[in-house]
């Protein structure tokens, strides 16, 4: 290998990191108001945060990849302009092809990378994150609409939950008629029909 495309390498494989550094860091930054959000009920310190972000994180990484690649080339392809060197290139012979055969390489170094070690990671990884998240977040609910009918699911834990049903609904006057509740616990059961 030569040293331009020696000297390409390095700078895709560097561009495709600081911008995955920084896309990732801002995307887990809003994952982590996310967790702040599902666990506002809980006593959570600072050190649950952090595991499940950390748990998380892979599983980010590997969805921004594509996205982050697209943005990396475009900010490589334009620095190599703004300072002359696609020029240069052109100027001691290579061609489009030659020089975009070194930048494709590290772009499939990265996507094998991801495809074959970070790809098993993230899968244990977020399933352990879907575990605790599980745990945090006790109650389970569902909305489901069909026609003038709604009907609402909280599922509190294994032996409380409720069920609503609305029929007629009026989104204009915003009025609902037919109501009946079921609500279940432990103790008793209990409807009510409004």
């Amino acid at each position: 290998m030569n040293k331009v495309n020696i000297y390409l390498i390095k700078l895709s494989a560097r561009y495709i990191f600081l911008n995955l550094l920084i896309i990732s860091i801002f995307i887990l930054f809003l994952n982590f108001v996310e967790l702040s959000r599902i666990l506002d009920r809980d006593k959570s310190n600072l050190f649950n945060y952090f595991i499940l972000s950390c748990l998380k994180y892979p599983s980010i990484l590997s969805e921004i990849l594509p996205f982050v690649t697209i943005i990396a080339i475009s900010f490589l392809f334009r620095n190599l302009i703004n300072n002359n060197e696609l020029i240069s290139m052109r100027n001691i012979g290579y061609s489009i092809f030659d020089i975009f055969i070194p930048i494709a390489f590290t772009v499939f170094i990265y996507g094998l990378f991801f495809l074959l070690i970070m790809n098993p990671i993230s899968t244990n990884l977020e399933y352990k994150y879907q575990e605790l998240i599980n745990k945090k977040e006790k109650s389970l609910y569902s909305i489901k609409v069909s026609n003038k009918k709604m009907w609402i699911k909280n599922k509190i834990d294994n032996n409380n939950s409720s069920f609503i049903s609305i029929e007629n609904i009026d989104l204009q006057n915003m009025e609902a008629k037919d109501i009946k509740i079921l609500l279940i616990n432990e103790e008793s059961n209990i409807f009510i029909n409004a």
